[in-house]
């Protein structure tokens, strides 16, 4: 199942770096807003992503993947006890933009900062 990490302080965050210059430019805000918080962020080629359903990763983040892509994330972190939404903390769709995966723990302190994410694109 999902990590019983309960602080950001302590989490190791996933994500993926985004297919298009647009979507790399907002993960990079992001992550901006991430490294203060976060022990460690990374990067592993999707592997990540199996990472947050088996508790090695505490929490995933993507941009930018398909919508079959996302279905199989979200089936996956459901399935292992944790949380998935979109960035605005809706539910996951499949015509959702965004995805965060999450333990139930450190799903809404993730949401506050993509908050701020999400603020300035709608605001630009």
């Amino acid at each position: 199942g999902v990590s019983e990490t309960r602080s950001l302080d302590e989490s190791i965050i996933g994500y993926s770096q985004g297919k298009t210059v647009a979507h790399t430019r907002q993960m990079g805000q992001l992550l901006k807003l991430l490294f203060p918080h976060c022990r460690s962020i990374i990067s592993l080629g999707g592997s990540d992503i199996g990472y947050v359903a088996a508790g090695r990763c505490d929490a995933f983040l993507d941009n930018s993947s398909t919508p079959w892509d996302f279905a199989a994330l979200d089936l996956m972190i459901q399935e292992a006890g944790g949380c998935s939404s979109d960035w605005k903390g809706g539910p996951w769709r499949s015509r959702s933009k965004n995805i965060l995966l999450s333990n139930p723990y450190l799903h809404g302190p993730l949401l506050e900062i993509l908050g701020q994410i999400m603020d300035k694109s709608t605001s630009s």
